[in-house]
């Protein structure tokens, strides 16, 4: 298995990276890619979800941790939700690693919702609790009505690539994504349109008034590795254009060739992260010895 994470762009002209998404992918010993909508339902059916879901966010957490205050989205299946043990997990992946929870996005889809809403509903209010935001992730392929919208009151909607190619097809469908903006924009819902493969569907949904834009004609998904390289590039832009008393100028194809440290630095930044946050760990014992605190150390990371 392995974490590839989805840069998302601001909608406006600049376009630096506000937000990434975190990508479960699954290889076969030989290198046979298996897809999520394969992989996700057994592992639904056989209880791994949780274990898989846990590792999923710790390690996005770890991998985020020097990316600034750039949002971290990271999927929720029904199942992971259901779990009355998963909003107690999530705190305590929060405290171990030391993230700040508001820049923690769970994603989940009407589905999550639909199967069990009062349960569901419970599960949210505790994890809203912590500080993390809640998004609906594929709107526009469900059913979800605006009561629907109102009742788990999400922080973003995010509007499903169909969606966004169907709009630029058709008269219909681009009235249909129009008053899905706005009346996420009226709920107080920011909006990330999902897909965006052409200059013309970017224009489309930031005149639309779209938040933020995630698709391949910006970015692919990447290791965890070559964000610390994008996000190296993004804070030097904006440095020098500070110095230079301009507006920065991001160039994501240079950003992606610039040297990096590997996902080895990342994971020893989140150690380190998590053995120098006194004020997440407040329940954390003293250590006997260093050399017992080294190892108690190791065997967490």
């Amino acid at each position: 298995r392995d974490l590839h994470i989805f840069p998302t762009r601001r909608s406006s002209d600049l376009g630096q990276i506000v937000a990434v998404e975190a990508l479960l992918r699954w290889n076969r010993t030989h290198g046979e890619a298996i897809g999520p909508n394969i992989f996700i339902p057994v592992a639904e059916e056989s209880g791994l979800i949780n274990p898989i879901g846990l590792w999923v966010l710790r390690q996005s957490m770890c991998d985020a941790a020097n990316w600034g205050d750039i949002t971290l989205s990271v999927n929720i299946s029904a199942a992971q939700l259901r779990n009355p043990e998963f909003p107690i997990k999530l705190g305590e992946l929060l405290e171990e690693t030391g993230f700040a929870p508001e820049r923690l996005e769970l994603e989940i889809t009407e589905t999550c919702l639909v199967l069990d809403p009062i349960v569901a509903e419970r599960s949210l209010d505790v994890i809203r609790g912590f500080g993390v935001n809640i998004s609906l992730d594929d709107f526009g392929t469900g059913y979800a009505s605006i009561g629907f919208l109102r009742q788990f009151r999400f922080e973003k909607l995010k509007l499903d690539r169909s969606l966004v190619v169907q709009a630029e097809e058709d008269d219909g469908s681009r009235a249909m994504m129009h008053s899905s903006i706005a009346m996420a924009r009226a709920m107080k819902m920011s909006v990330t349109a999902e897909g965006v493969e052409t200059h013309a569907q970017a224009d489309m949904v930031r005149i639309a008034g779209a938040d933020q834009l995630q698709g391949w004609l910006y970015y692919k998904a990447l290791p965890g590795a070559e964000i610390n390289a994008l996000y190296a590039a993004q804070v030097n832009a904006e440095l020098d254009a500070h110095l230079a008393g301009r507006e920065p100028e991001y160039n994501p194809s240079g950003a992606r060739d610039a040297g990096h440290k590997g996902g080895q630095a990342a994971r020893a930044l989140c150690r380190k992260s998590r053995s120098t946050t006194p004020q997440r760990r407040r329940h954390r014992k003293p250590p006997r010895t260093p050399k017992n605190a080294t190892q108690d150390r190791t065997q967490t990371a």
